[in-house]
């Protein structure tokens, strides 16, 4: 039915802070009630409360084609290990990937990756790149550099990269990797929107 269609999964990046949530329907037909509800799992002593709900009508091409959330679960960690939910680099790990994955296929079109992470320490400028690839890591279409300078430390922070393709892309992995062995980095999780060709 609709509700198993448009399900989707939210993780809060930060506690006792408001924060928006757009989740966007592709309709092809009218319908007469929405029924919208917000299930918790696995939540004890948290209040969570909803301000407002919006529903409007936008541009059909603005709706991505596919979304998916990519949390520590999905990805494999090399570098740091899956902690409190997150997978995270201590200042005692080496240098390298930190994480790497989750090995899937892209279909011709534009995406949209992003990154939820947070920097507790760091010791050098360069702390850590992201990048796109694909063919387990033979192709690399993307890199981003995180510096010191473009962060707010012990802050949840969103890094976006693009990719366009006009080839099917196989085994992608949205990768991060350490440059600062010394850094305290964190990653809550990945999101991916796609706008097929």
């Amino acid at each position: 039915g609709l509700g198993d269609v448009y399900k989707r999964q939210v993780h809060i990046p930060e506690i006792d802070t408001w924060f928006n949530l757009s989740i966007p329907l592709r309709l092809n037909t009218n319908i007469s009630s929405m029924n919208i509800q917000f299930i918790t799992e696995n939540i004890k002593d948290i209040n969570i409360y909803i301000d407002k709900i919006y529903i409007r009508s936008v541009d059909p091409d603005v709706i991505p084609d596919i979304y998916m959330l990519f949390d520590p679960s999905k990805l494999s960690v090399k570098r740091g290990i899956i902690y409190g939910g997150v997978i995270r680099h201590f200042p005692v790990n080496l240098t390298g990937y930190l994480w790497f994955g989750p090995y899937i296929d892209l279909r011709p079109g534009n995406y949209t990756v992003i990154y939820w992470i947070k920097i507790n320490n760091y010791t050098q400028n360069h702390i850590l790149d992201v990048d796109i690839s694909s063919d387990f890591g033979k192709e690399v279409y993307v890199v981003k550099e995180i510096s010191s300078k473009e962060i707010l430390l012990h802050k949840w922070f969103r890094i976006t990269i693009t990719l366009n393709t006009t080839n099917t892309l196989r085994d992608v992995e949205f990768r991060g990797y350490i440059w600062d062995r010394y850094s305290d980095v964190e990653l809550l999780f990945i999101e991916l929107y796609g706008w097929y060709k």
